[in-house]
């Protein structure tokens, strides 16, 4: 599942063109390898330097991109009244690049800030 750099290999990563996801099977601890297996990449951690900012209706992602702005990479457009959080990655990195875990939920944008306990 993985390419000997260490970056998802593509080519197999949509299940034999089913659309699925394929499974990627990872070394843990309980493996007999070390830290170096070229089957352990999600456990290696974060590799890619990244920046946590803030998007408000006056500073949206697509102020922050593109020529002479802060984040020259390209950013998704999300419209003019975007807010909250959001995350890039501060220098490019290859297709295929493992960026990191996401634990947590992803809300709507029309969701309540907190699922009530009804």
């Amino acid at each position: 599942a993985y390419t000997k750099e260490g970056r998802l290999a593509l080519a197999g990563a949509i299940g034999g063109g089913t659309g699925r996801p394929s499974v990627i099977y990872e070394c843990n601890l309980r493996c007999g390898c070390d830290m170096n297996c070229s089957r352990r990449v999600v456990g290696r951690g974060i590799q890619a330097a990244m920046e946590i900012f803030r998007c408000t209706p006056d500073n949206t992602p697509a102020d922050l991109s593109g020529d002479g702005a802060q984040n020259p990479f390209p950013t998704t457009d999300l419209g003019d009244s975007v807010e909250g959080w959001g995350l890039r990655l501060t220098q490019p990195v290859k297709a295929g690049t493992f960026i990191c875990e996401f634990i947590g939920v992803i809300a709507a944008a029309a969701a309540p800030a907190f699922p009530s306990s009804d």
